[in-house]
């Protein structure tokens, strides 16, 4: 696995990040996380760009998370950061770019709808928190865009993944292509 990760990474001045392949990428994520194999045992075992790549991973939202009926996708993600990864309003914030007050009254939200914790199950993906930060976007939206470009899911599978319906899923993708081609337009 060392080799297939350093070929992902031709040079460690490149990012990791936008060399790594997303599907190989979460894979790995996954596999450390299932075999709560630890930073260190993760540092000797992959090359030095992969592990730089995956501390940053490490603060990823496993997609399981959005598998549920009750929170939008800001809230699951406010929420999970919050209560597992024990984040704290402000960071949160500045990490989805909106107030911290915006923050706190989706967090109060959420408990409301889900009181209970998250207990994630074992996730297929993970979603890099950078994903969050643009708000031209909606959250869902950047989530099916990157299940649909970056990790080559089909709307019907994505679907499945998020418990959503497959017309929500193409309508999501779709309106967030209509933005992306309106800004280019300007």
């Amino acid at each position: 696995m060392k080799k297939e990760a350093e070929q992902n990474h031709p040079s460690e001045g490149s990012s990791p990040a936008t060399t790594l392949d997303p599907v190989l990428a979460n894979e790995l994520l996954a596999f450390v996380h299932d075999h709560a194999l630890s930073k260190e045992t993760v540092r000797q075992a992959f090359s030095p760009s992969f592990y730089s790549w995956f501390v940053k991973a490490q603060d990823a939202i496993p997609l399981s998370v959005f598998d549920n009926e009750y929170l939008s996708s800001l809230e699951v993600v406010v929420k999970y950061l919050h209560e597992n990864l024990d984040y704290r309003f402000v960071r949160i914030a500045k990490l989805v770019n909106r107030s911290a007050k915006t923050i706190w009254a989706t967090y109060a939200n959420a408990l409301r709808k889900m009181p209970a914790r998250f207990e994630p199950r074992t996730s297929p993906f993970f979603l890099p928190l950078p994903l969050f930060h643009d708000r031209t976007y909606s959250p869902l939206e950047v989530v099916v865009r990157y299940l649909k470009d970056d990790c080559r899911q089909t709307y019907h599978q994505i679907a499945v993944l998020l418990n959503r319906d497959d017309r929500t899923i193409w309508t999501t993708y779709h309106r967030m292509k209509n933005k992306q081609n309106n800004r280019r337009g300007r």
